[in-house]
């Protein structure tokens, strides 16, 4: 994975909200770790991503972990969908990651 460039402005202003979003996302993940309602695996998944988005340390470090390495093949097994199946992908595993959480809570 290949961090954006920082040649012109506008890159800076992605980076920047790129980070920004990477922040929330690990937050809200971290808040999902402690409340078992919010899917935090997930969060923490895509704030990892983004984060590796921005900076060339951290895509060396997601790339050195394995379980990385499986969770971007399930994806690319789904190249054959288009944005539309693949957001529909998206929203059915976040719905499962909260079936899990309440499914644990109740137990």
């Amino acid at each position: 994975m290949k961090p954006l460039s920082q040649k012109d402005p506008a890159s800076l202003l992605i980076k920047a909200g790129l980070l920004l979003l990477a922040a929330l996302c690990l937050l809200i993940g971290v808040v999902g770790i402690v409340l078992p309602i919010i899917p935090g695996i997930l969060f923490l998944g895509l704030g990892a991503w983004l984060l590796a988005r921005v900076s060339g340390r951290a895509a060396a470090s997601l790339e050195a972990q394995p379980a990385w390495h499986r969770a971007r093949r399930f994806w690319l097994r789904s190249r054959h969908l288009g944005i539309v199946g693949k957001m529909h992908l998206a929203v059915l595993l976040l719905g499962k990651s909260l079936v899990d959480s309440l499914r644990k809570i109740s137990d």
